[in-house]
């Protein structure tokens, strides 16, 4: 599932992984509302340029001190950043490969796949109660 805005310079669409949960598609329409270029809005979270560039393409994704700054610096909520009903905290887990290898396949497929999911988290022991509450609530989406 890949998100289009027609507000975007382009209509670019992000194609990224950690695009299907819209994060980087958000940072580039808070930039563009402020006219701000990615080196501008660099500068005021404190990266590189071309970190803001990954994460607006959806190749990584920032974390939750990250997207705090973002969203202060463009005067949006945090929670406008994220998936509807989903926490930082809850993010957060995306940044593992494991974690989000198993929430992105549960959110785009059925009830079987999301059950066999569940099954796959009973089978990590190194996992915990908050991480697959975590990776169970993105599932969701």
């Amino acid at each position: 599932m890949f998100h289009k805005l027609e507000h975007l310079p382009d209509n670019k669409m992000a194609k990224g992984k950690f695009e299907i949960f819209g994060v980087g598609i958000k940072i580039e329409l808070a930039r563009t509302e402020n006219k701000w270029n990615q080196e501008e809005l660099a500068k005021r979270v404190k990266v590189i340029r071309q970190t803001i560039g990954r994460w607006e393409n959806g190749e990584t994704m920032p974390d939750e001190e990250d997207l705090q700054k973002i969203a202060l610096a463009t005067g949006k909520p945090l929670s406008f950043f994220l998936p509807t009903g989903v926490t930082p905290e809850q993010a957060s887990v995306l940044n593992d490969p494991i974690a989000f290898n198993i929430a992105s396949m549960a959110h785009k497929k059925s009830q079987d796949v999301k059950n066999t999911v569940k099954d796959m988290l009973d089978c990590l022991p190194n996992l915990t109660p908050e991480r697959r509450q975590a990776i169970l609530t993105l599932c969701k989406q």
